[in-house]
């Protein structure tokens, strides 16, 4: 409960960034500035808030995971599948509506992010606390000379 306390808590932070974000974008745009897209104001909103907070749930379920590197990348396409799949759902409709291109799309961004994502939080979060490996018994090995010339 506690991991999935703290991951909601994160997509909640995000979700709250990204509503902020898109206020700032309508006050400077204008009311009509998602015409192109074919959704609404309240549909960017909606998306805004919903996505990160499911994401950040995710992550918080599989968050025991992410002791391991390829945990952590797995973890992070799992929760990059929920937002990218969000922002899909927003641009083009219910799931059953997508073409097999809307799929491709949507699996490859949330690989390629994921494991950018993924990686990074384990680099940042979780290597810092790994124990540093332990040394072999007795001295150092002798280092070589640089190169291969030694001055006489």
């Amino acid at each position: 409960m506690k991991n999935l306390i703290w991951g909601g808590a994160w997509g909640l932070f995000f979700g709250v960034i990204y509503c902020a974000i898109g206020l700032l974008l309508r006050i400077g745009r204008g009311p009509d500035f998602l015409r192109g897209y074919g959704i609404t104001f309240g549909q960017l909103m909606l998306l805004y808030a919903a996505a990160p907070i499911a994401g950040g749930l995710v992550v918080g379920l599989a968050r025991p995971l992410t002791r391991w590197r390829a945990g952590a990348v797995v973890v992070g396409m799992m929760a990059a599948f929920v937002v990218v799949g969000g922002i899909m759902l927003t641009l083009q409709g219910p799931v059953n509506h997508w073409q097999s291109n809307e799929w491709v799309v949507t699996s490859i961004v949330a690989i390629l992010t994921g494991i950018y994502l993924g990686n990074g939080f384990w680099e940042d979060r979780v290597e810092p606390t790994l124990l540093p490996p332990e040394l072999p018994p007795g001295p150092p090995p002798p280092r070589r000379p640089l190169g291969q010339w030694r001055p006489r």
